[in-house]
């Protein structure tokens, strides 16, 4: 179970009827219905929480997809990092994580990305 300093997150612990939804006064509905609008706006399917997908993030600890980590964001009006924080992802740690695995293939790319974007400002 992961703790932050505003709700709990998996286990029997529901953060959407004690914490984020409650304090914003919406509804697993309210939820699923701003998905949808959404997913309109984004034309993405992707982007909609159905409530019994939303019940199992909430209660039973399932990971969402990026898209629907990206409709709790937006919904809850959080920042993605926090949303990820209760997954225990720590994305803005990623590049002094990649620091350690040596990737020269991609330092070759970015090389050859740099001198281009360079050639291009020149022309």
């Amino acid at each position: 179970m992961i703790v932050t300093d505003h709700f709990t997150v998996g286990g029997k612990t529901c953060i959407h009827q004690d914490c984020v939804c409650a304090k914003l006064g919406l509804t697993y509905r309210d939820v699923e219905q701003a998905s949808y609008e959404l997913a309109a706006k984004r034309d993405r399917p992707d982007f909609i929480l159905h409530i019994s997908r939303l019940a199992d993030i909430e209660n039973r600890n399932v990971v969402p997809s990026l898209h629907k980590l990206y409709s709790l964001a937006t919904i809850y009006h959080l920042s993605p990092p926090e949303i990820w924080g209760w997954y225990e992802a720590p994305f803005q740690q990623t590049f002094a994580d990649g620091a350690a695995f040596p990737a020269a293939a991609s330092r070759a790319l970015g090389l050859r990305i740099r001198q281009a974007a360079r050639a291009a400002a020149r022309a």
